[in-house]
């Protein structure tokens, strides 16, 4: 597992797959998560995040 520095403000643009979408919406440090994709994504992330 990598870490990154954490700074105020900073934002990522990462791309990928479920397994990644996965692994963040269940990470403790990912306080904002914005994702573009389907409308069967969209809705497992909201549950994931709410």
């Amino acid at each position: 597992e990598r870490h990154a520095p954490q700074f105020d403000g900073l934002s990522c643009v990462l791309t990928g797959g479920r397994q990644l979408g996965e692994h963040l919406v269940q990470h403790p440090a990912v306080r904002l998560m914005s994702a573009t994709g389907s409308t069967r994504m969209g809705r497992e992330v909201g549950l994931a995040c709410a």
